[in-house]
């Protein structure tokens, strides 16, 4: 695991960058939730990296900014929130540098891959880099993708029908528009489950619809999985 640093501007990045052994693997840039780059999120990058996929972890914080706690994170979280298009450049740099990494060459394609907030990055960026052929949203934020004409790379888009942070109404103003999509779009409910459902960590909410379910954690991991080793 590697610990690499990216600017914009005077604003330090770092993220984190793994890779098998053999020649020209697929490559992974994965997008991290709202408390930021939680150990989940590098147990995950550890899991793909044992399937013989290059892993780059984004980190859409900066640096200095390595929240403890919601608290800590909240601020972070709202300025992103608020400034889709800084969330954006920051999703692009991340891949800029994840393909840039030493020598590292993929002949195997290139895939985002984000969980809530994270899901949002993945689909923004998959939005406007060509050079990306999956991308993939977990519970993501769907009511801030508008030009969905723009994407030309194939979507994995894994979401809870209990889920009251990405209601069903976002998923519904985003499958109007996903008929704009020049790739496939495959869509994967899971009626059992809420936001959240791949964090471990997470601390239940159920007014929110906030809650771990081990299970399909397992269930959608593996299609995640395939989905790439299929790219």
């Amino acid at each position: 695991m590697e610990r690499i640093s990216y600017w914009d501007g005077e604003e330090e990045f770092q993220g984190l960058f793994l890779t098998p052994g053999g020649a020209c693997p697929p490559l992974v840039v994965l997008f991290h939730e709202y408390l930021g780059l939680e150990q989940h999120i590098k147990d995950k990058a550890m899991d793909l990296v044992g399937q013989g996929v290059a892993v780059f972890v984004a980190d859409l914080y900066g640096r200095k900014n390595r929240p403890r706690n919601h608290q800590e994170a909240y601020p972070h979280y709202r300025y992103l929130k608020a400034n889709p298009l800084v969330m954006e450049k920051r999703a692009q740099l991340a891949v800029a540098q994840a393909m840039g990494c030493g020598n590292f060459q993929t002949h195997g394609g290139i895939a985002v891959l984000g969980f809530s907030m994270g899901g949002w990055a993945a689909l923004g960026v998959a939005r406007s880099n060509p050079d990306i052929r999956l991308g993939i949203s977990v519970y993501g934020y769907l009511n801030t993708l508008t030009r969905m004409d723009r994407v030309t790379c194939d979507l994995l888009i894994l979401h809870g029908l209990k889920d009251k942070i990405v209601p069903r109404s976002d998923l519904a103003a985003f499958l109007d528009l996903a008929g704009a999509l020049e790739g496939n779009c495959e869509l994967v409910l899971y009626n059992r489950v809420g936001h959240g459902f791949c964090n471990p960590a997470l601390e239940p909410d159920l007014a929110l619809g906030n809650f771990y379910d081990h299970g399909y954690h397992e269930k959608a991991w593996r299609r995640i999985v395939d989905a790439v080793k299929q790219m």
